[in-house]
């Protein structure tokens, strides 16, 4: 029969034997989580490889109470972890229209995937040291491992996912704090006249240009894109005033076509080329719920771009081919095209 006087060996992570231990060696390294009940050990005494829980190993010693608050505490820990960064990530503390210097940006997006990596090795070590000390909750013990496991899988995917966009991120918040543009009203006329990139309040500054010219409106426009959630709320503030009229210029790019879709009647002049791009910066980066891996708002926000687009007359091959091309490649359509396909209401007169 197996005693518990040692010396005791264990398998250790390379599949090889490890020891010789004594037996309170062995049950410090079940403490610390480093061997579990079902584990195999061998003592010379009983000649042959046994599940440390049916060893006498254990016998007379005083049965650890499990480390299941901690466990809780650890959890709570990481939910909170994941909380803040959250809400980094949403922007919460940085100003986008006025972001600090891009070294500082990137350590914003270095951070969190440090973080997650240490809460997420913490709640794994807690969550394997409570395992072990359930010496006879097999079910439970072998549940807690494999909630280890996956929290410690999931754990690196979420810091890959930061780290991956501490290039694009910052630099994308730079570029759309970088956005310029003017909405200019020309009341006596009904018009309103836009130009540049469409970056962070457009929605709103439209909106307040349509308050102060009577309907029929007429919006001329000219721009080479910008944020497409801006861009759609402008197209449904457009949208909501009858018979408007929407213009666009010798450029209208990307988010501008949005703007363009908003008005009842939609025009370009004849031989112009219109450019559908990829959704690429749908809010500015620093809005976004993009600190998990996971960019959300892009997710929702480009599904609602096409949506709209979808609902206002953009044929559909024409925005799957947006799409199949991504955000490297502009798909640019001529005006005859768009006007042929509905995309368009008519042609600009010459004069104009």
């Amino acid at each position: 029969m197996v005693t518990a006087d040692g010396p005791w060996w264990r398998i250790g992570p390379d599949g090889r034997p490890k020891g010789p231990y004594a037996a309170d060696e062995m049950r410090a390294l079940l403490e610390r989580g480093r061997v579990w009940c079902s584990d195999p050990v061998w003592s010379p005494v009983g000649g042959q490889w046994t599940p440390l829980d049916r060893t006498p190993l254990l016998d007379g010693a005083q049965p650890s109470r499990p480390p299941i608050l901690a466990l809780a505490a650890a959890a709570l820990a990481y939910a909170a972890v994941v909380g803040v960064l959250v809400f980094v990530g949403t922007g919460n503390l940085i100003d986008p229209k006025n972001p600090p210097s891009l070294w500082i940006l990137r350590s914003l997006w270095i951070g969190p995937a440090l973080v997650v990596t240490l809460a997420s090795v913490a709640l794994v070590r807690f969550a394997r040291l409570t395992a072990a000390r359930l010496r006879y909750r097999p079910r439970l013990s072998a549940g807690l491992r494999a909630a280890a496991t996956v929290g410690g899988v999931v754990g690196g995917f979420l810091a890959l996912g930061s780290l991956s966009d501490v290039t694009t991120a910052p630099q994308a918040i730079v570029r759309a704090a970088q956005m310029r543009y003017t909405v200019e009203v020309v009341p006596d006329t009904n018009r309103i006249v836009v130009s540049g990139g469409i970056g962070f309040d457009f929605a709103q500054a439209v909106r307040e240009a349509l308050g102060k010219v009577a309907d029929p409106v007429r919006i001329e426009i000219d721009s080479t894109g910008g944020l497409v959630n801006e861009a759609v709320q402008a197209a449904q503030a457009i949208e909501a005033r009858p018979g408007a009229t929407v213009v666009a210029g010798e450029s209208c790019d990307s988010a501008c076509i949005v703007v363009l879709m908003g008005g009842t009647n939609r025009l370009a002049s004849a031989g112009n080329v219109l450019g559908f791009h990829a959704s690429s910066s749908v809010a500015a980066e620093a809005e976004r719920f993009i600190v998990l891996g996971f960019d959300l708002d892009r997710y929702l926000n480009e599904d609602q771009a096409d949506a709209y687009m979808l609902r206002r007359g953009v044929p559909a091959d024409i925005i799957a081919e947006t799409n199949r091309r991504g955000t490297a490649s502009v798909y640019f359509v001529p005006a005859e095209t768009l006007l042929e396909r509905g995309v368009l209401t008519g042609f600009t007169a010459p004069e104009e």
